[in-house]
């Protein structure tokens, strides 16, 4: 017949589970912070491209002759060539041709492949009329994650487009 010793050291069962749950509740808390860190710093590449953007067309409009932004009236796709916006509006090679000094490689937005309304920054020199509370002039529109109110657009709130994306207006200069 075995003898037990009471004096023997160890973990029950009821000990292990609680601590593997505890475990599993701490990694799920990390695994949501670091979600919201990846949706801020996406947000903050935005701006960041952005404000390159802004600068590449205020150099370009120094150096024409007219003292113009690039591009014709219309909304435009910030890229060479193709569609965006669900179709919607095309590239525009003189623009990019017109930063390409300035701005060798007009960054994309770094939204998820399927967001397809948000695969290129759009762009309307000289836009005629008010859009909503803001007035006519030049404008970039662009798309944040994170962020969902007015006060973090830098520029118009222009509010949800699609399901987890806020779009904003910025005015690069009123006309």
């Amino acid at each position: 017949m075995l003898k037990r010793n009471k004096n023997t050291k160890g973990f029950t069962l009821i000990e292990l589970l609680v601590v593997v749950a505890i475990i599993g509740l701490l990694a799920s808390v990390v695994m949501s912070s670091l979600s919201t860190a990846r949706l801020k710093a996406r947000d903050a590449k935005t701006k960041s491209d952005i404000h390159q953007i802004i600068l590449a067309l205020e150099l370009a409009r120094d150096a024409s002759t007219d003292g113009r932004f690039p591009g014709s009236l219309g909304w435009h796709c910030l890229k060479p060539s193709g569609i965006c916006w669900a179709g919607n509006y095309s590239g525009n090679s003189t623009i990019t041709t017109a930063l390409a000094p300035y701005l060798p490689t007009i960054p994309r937005p770094v939204a998820p492949a399927s967001t397809y309304m948000y695969d290129a920054y759009l762009y309307y020199p000289y836009y005629p009329g008010p859009i909503g509370s803001s007035p006519a002039g030049t404008y970039i529109i662009y798309a944040l994650e994170a962020d969902s109110t007015a006060t973090t657009c830098r520029g118009y709130f222009a509010g949800a487009y699609q399901a987890g994306y806020y779009y904003c207006y910025y005015l690069i200069e009123a006309s």
